[in-house]
Parts: C-alpha cells; structure tokens; sequence
C-alpha cells in the first residue's frame, strides 16, 4: 500500500507494520537455525515519520540484547509461534472431515417445495435424454458421467431427501442422485446414497474476521449454509471420529465410560461455547483443522452437546 506522496519517507503515510530480521551465516555451526525477535521498541507517535527513521537510523542492537526472544519452528518448521494448548487438533481425532454439499447446479436439485423439485429435476433430465452433452447446466463432470454407460438419467421419487440450504431457514428438498451432484461422496459418505439417513454431523466455519460459527444436523447441509463472508467451513461427523480419540479422553480425563457418541457430544458444546469462540479469535486461528481443548468441566459441555442433539428433528 502506498503512502502519501508528499511524506519524506516510508515511514510516514503508511500504517502497515515493518519488519526488521538480521540472518547471520555461520559455516562453522551444524546447530538448527534459531530466530531472535524483539517484540517492541519505543512508541512513537504514530504519524511521525522523520522520528521514526531516526530512531532506525541511531538503531544499536547492543541496547536490546537482553530483551531478545528466542523463536523455534514447530515439528512442521513452521516459524509462527503457536499457541499452547491442552488438547488435539481436529484431523488428529477424525479420519475423514467433508465440505458440506457443493452440487454444482443448487437450483436445479434444490428447491422448497417437493412439488417445484419433482418438476425441476424430470424437466431437467428430459433436457439431457434429448440434448446430452449440450444440454443447459452441464460442466464437465457431468458431461463425462452423461457419457458414461454407469449412469442412470430417470427420475426417481426415492432420491429425495431434505437438506439444510441456508441459515435461519426452513428444511429444504434435494434430490440426492450421483448421476446429477458433483462430488456425491460429500453427501454419501455421511448421509447415505440417497441422503436420507440420519447421521450426526457438526458443520462449522470461520468468517474472514476469525468469528467461529457452528450447527448441528442429521441431514444433508449445503456448503454454502452460512452464505457469503466465510473464509472455510467443514462438516466433521460421528461416524468418523476414530477409536483411538476414547483413549485419549478416558486417558486425560482419567474416567472409564467415556465413548466416541459422548466425546463428540462434548465437541458438540465446546464449538457452541463462548470460551472457545474466544480462544479461537484472540489467538488467530484460521483454516478448518480446530483445535480440540481439554476443558474442566467435561460432564457439563458433553450436557451442553447433548441438549443441541436433542432438539434435532
């Protein structure tokens, strides 16, 4: 970003930080390299440009030796410091975690009412019986399946199911067929084939100002549930925390009745929590792998989780 043209230096216009990193080679040490960092000089006022150059140009390191901090890369030599935590990070307790449902034509197979579905899906599939590859609304995946002989183009009433599409809204109806929705396995792998068995999921997402934002489902929901604004979201489901995550409960919590439905019941009431929604943004987490905490009170959000499950219909 620029800085006023009329300033008398980089430092005056502009508001972005500045970084200064010294490297010094030593071809005699086989040790790891480490960073020092300093993590604040004098204040200035902001806006004072010529200052602040003065005060690098009459810069001594010496006067800041004892105050250096020594950074370290973590285990996958990232150089951020992270924060420590009591606890494990999403892909460490689940085998799979999904995207949520991404059909690629929403407004062909997804509709409100059952009967503007019924209508939309038979007429769209006459189109591709006629017209094949060349019909309206075909990319190239299905261009290829609409090729393929592995593939059925007939409407069938079964493949019906209800999806939650959009936040703060009424359930509404899908047709959940793998001839027509890209990346079916979203859906199937955790809803069924068909998308009407009931598995528990827990779909959540970070807006792009790091505001952690969650729902609870056992049917089918869209990828682009919480709208626009969202930096990533991930659907994570029962089905497919692994055993090895009762272990790691029963082990820390020291207790023995733990299961893999309670522990993620206690997931369920931790993402809903305001302490975690907290630590999520004031420590600067981003991306969809989350970490996990070990909270106190175990048997309280387990409760919590369990009341969300329970309102389901």
């Amino acid at each position: 970003m620029a800085g006023d043209p009329q300033k008398s230096n980089v430092f005056e216009g502009i508001r972005t930080g500045n970084c200064i990193v010294f490297l010094i080679k030593n071809n005699d040490s086989q040790s790891s390299i480490k960073l020092s960092s300093l993590k604040k000089l004098e204040k200035l006022e902001k806006d004072d440009g010529k200052l602040k150059l003065s005060n690098l140009h009459n810069f001594s390191i010496e006067k800041y030796m004892n105050n250096l901090e020594c950074v370290i890369p973590d285990s996958e030599k990232n150089w951020i410091k992270k924060t420590q935590f009591d606890g494990f990070y999403i892909e460490d307790l689940f085998s799979k975690t999904q995207f949520g449902v991404y059909s690629q034509r929403d407004r062909i197979i997804i509709k409100k009412s059952k009967s503007d579905l019924i209508a939309s899906v038979k007429n769209f599939l006459k189109e591709i019986r006629k017209n094949g590859k060349n019909a309206t609304s075909v990319n190239r995946n299905l261009a290829a399946r609409i090729s393929s002989s592995k593939y059925k183009f007939s409407f069938d009433k079964d493949k019906i199911s209800k999806i939650l599409f959009r936040q703060n809204e009424e359930e509404y109806y899908f047709y959940c067929c793998k001839s027509l929705v890209d990346n079916h396995s979203r859906v199937s792998d955790i809803w069924g084939e068909k998308g009407n068995k009931k598995s528990l999921a827990l779909f959540y997402g970070l807006t792009k100002d790091r505001i952690l934002r969650t729902h609870v489902s056992n049917k089918p929901i869209s990828k682009d549930f919480f709208g626009t604004g969202m930096q990533t979201n991930r659907v994570i489901a029962l089905k497919f925390l692994e055993e090895k995550s009762v272990e790691e409960f029963k082990q820390h919590y020291n207790l023995k009745n733990i299961h893999k439905e309670q522990i993620f019941y206690y997931l369920i009431g931790l993402f809903f929590s305001e302490n975690y929604r907290v630590f999520i943004k004031e420590n600067n987490f981003d991306g969809i792998n989350l970490p996990i905490l070990f909270m106190e009170n175990y048997a309280d959000y387990v409760k919590k989780g369990r009341r969300k499950v329970n309102t389901l219909k």
